[in-house]
């Protein structure tokens, strides 16, 4: 099986980490296929950075999986007001491809608990499977 490398992005922000060790903003290695455990680490602590910078991440996957570019992944937490109380503490997944046409076309998911998430990427890398799409919304731009 071909080695499948995902790197991720945070959208208009820069991390000083990243600056040191001298990795463009834009192709910073996530994880490879064979490391399972030290893909959802990184993954953890890029869900974490982009909490705290109220930013979403972007994983670009290369070569490209089931015909997908890219996979974005939000963190949003929302606090009740004048609270420190959580209201809404989800992850928002979306899978999105450019057709022949060049319109983009995409799939969106929402869920709170990281387990699923978990369980999406290890689908994901270790078979290349996709989830089931009955419960993820469609669009096309």
């Amino acid at each position: 099986m071909e080695k499948v490398n995902f790197y991720y992005r945070f959208e208009e922000t820069y991390l000083d980490e990243c600056k040191e060790l001298g990795i463009p903003s834009g192709n910073r290695e996530l994880c490879n296929f064979y490391d399972l455990s030290e893909q959802f680490f990184k993954l953890k602590k890029a869900f974490d950075t982009a909490s705290k910078e109220r930013v979403p991440i972007i994983v670009n996957m290369d070569p490209r999986i089931s015909g997908f570019d890219e996979l974005e992944v939000f963190h949003f937490i929302k606090y009740k007001f004048l609270s420190r109380k959580v209201k809404i503490n989800n992850f928002l997944l979306n899978l999105s491809t450019y057709r022949e046409d060049g319109k983009l076309e995409f799939y969106q998911y929402q869920t709170s608990d990281f387990q699923e998430v978990y369980r999406f990427f290890e689908n994901l890398i270790l078979e290349e499977k996709l989830p089931d799409y009955s419960k993820w919304k469609y669009k096309c731009i």
